[in-house]
């Protein structure tokens, strides 16, 4: 979905997020989640739609999270500030869009000749992931 500006969320930013929203098929809706940083959030946070209401539901308590439009919202720091080129937002279901591989067990090395008197304990476990159905989930592109 694309932001219809080139450096921010556009003229109608109410719009785009509800672009984004019903961008997924009603499938992935269901348990669909809004994922963006703290900074892109704060923006959103002041955002009215067309009735004055504010799009943004803070959580009322530890076991509700904050909602925009109904849905979730994950806040994640790696994701990109709102600036031309960038995908700010994400929506989608998470868990159908992205896999994350664990492998079983834990590499584990033993030094006790490195610092004598001590013992170095070098700990690995292998885990990776990659998109598995990429329907699940659309992004906002900030562009015009």
């Amino acid at each position: 979905v694309k932001s219809g500006a080139a450096a921010n969320l556009g003229a109608n930013p109410h719009d785009r997020i509800v672009d984004l929203l019903y961008g997924v098929k009603s499938g992935y809706r269901a348990n669909g989640s809004f994922v963006m940083n703290s900074a892109t959030l704060a923006s959103l946070v002041k955002i009215k739609d067309a009735n004055g209401a504010y799009i943004y539901t803070p959580a009322i308590s530890a076991d509700v999270s904050d909602t925009i439009l109904g849905k979730r919202v994950a806040t994640v720091e790696a994701m990109p500030d709102v600036a031309a080129g960038a995908n700010p937002i994400a929506f989608g279901d998470l868990s159908r869009a992205y896999l994350i591989a664990d492998r079983v067990g834990i590499s584990l090395i033993v030094d006790p000749f490195t610092n004598p008197g001590f013992v170095k304990f070098t700990a690995a476990k292998r885990v990776g992931g990659t998109p598995r159905d990429d329907a699940a989930m659309k992004l906002l592109r900030i562009e015009a």
